[in-house]
């Protein structure tokens, strides 16, 4: 426990000792006429004023703004791909887009062909008739039960 506290006591001696020594020390301005501006129209005036001892420099900076743009061309890719799936069977007779086109929500994209579909539609009406009948017929014999 006494080692702890020793080794943090010194560590904090040593930190208090940093930061004082820079109170004692005559730091001075450097001269920055040698550092190289990249505005030319930058005006710089130094004032020194010395009052009790205490230098006090002021600089005046005139500012330019300072084009730093970039300008990239790019192409974009897709992250994902969306299967489309068709809701009927049926054999592709024309495909109205090509690879990369751009499609909207209702663009018509494939045609499908139609050859047995009119032949479906009419035995599902006939089979809608037969069954329509058989119902009513159903409702009289409930009706005379």
């Amino acid at each position: 426990m006494k080692k702890s506290i020793f080794i943090a006591s010194f560590i904090l001696l040593l930190v208090v000792g940093w930061i004082g020594s820079g109170q004692f020390t005559d730091v001075n301005a450097q001269d920055d006429t040698s550092l190289s501006t990249e505005s030319s129209n930058e005006t710089i005036e130094k004032v020194v004023v010395e009052d009790n001892g205490n230098k006090v420099e002021v600089k005046e900076f005139n500012f330019s703004q300072i084009d730093q743009s970039i300008e990239l061309q790019g192409q974009t890719t897709h992250n994902k791909k969306i299967d489309v799936k068709s809701e009927t069977t049926g054999n592709i007779i024309n495909i109205a887009f090509k690879r990369g086109d751009k499609v909207s929500k209702g663009d018509e994209l494939i045609k499908i062909s139609i050859e047995n579909r009119k032949e479906l539609l009419n035995s599902a009406k006939k089979d809608l008739q037969r069954l329509n009948k058989e119902l009513e017929l159903n409702s009289l014999i409930m009706l005379l039960l």
